[in-house]
Order: structure tokens, then C-alpha cells, then sequence
């Protein structure tokens, strides 16, 4: 099974009102995506990595306001 998704599918999905939620996920020094739509959750993933990492909030924000999300959870545990 696919647990991952890329910022094109993601952007499509958010256009279509599809995402119940986006959640910026604490991962070591870094941060990670987690986009929940349906029974799924799956992981914002970077072209060559399985995961996509941002060194900073405000990086992983641009993107994903980039992408057309308007309301973001932020989980720092």
C-alpha cells in the first residue's frame, strides 16, 4: 500500500475539497506533512525521498498555502 503522496496529487485533492485535514508533523530537527482525506492518511513525499522534510515552519507553510491549504494543524510531540 501507497502511504505516501505527492504535492501535485495533493494540491488536486485540496482543490477539490477533498482533505479533511493537513497536519505539520515534528520529524527529529525537521517537519513533515500528513494530508487526511477519506479512511486514508498519507505522508507529503519529495521527488527523490519517500518523505519530505522541511527545515522550517515557515517553508513547510508557503508550500502547502502554495498548494491551496487554508487551514493547517500543527503537531509538535
Amino acid at each position: 500500500m501507497n502511504d505516501t503522496i505527492t504535492i501535485d496529487t495533493l494540491q488536486a485533492l485540496l482543490s477539490a475539497n477533498s482533505i479533511r485535514e493537513v497536519i505539520i508533523m515534528r520529524a527529529g530537527d525537521a517537519y513533515s506533512v500528513k494530508a487526511k482525506f477519506g479512511m486514508n492518511d498519507k505522508v507529503l513525499r519529495s521527488q527523490r525521498e519517500r518523505v519530505r522534510l522541511f527545515k522550517s515552519l515557515d517553508t513547510c507553510a508557503k508550500v502547502l498555502r502554495k498548494a491551496g491549504a487554508v487551514q493547517i494543524t500543527l503537531d509538535l510531540s
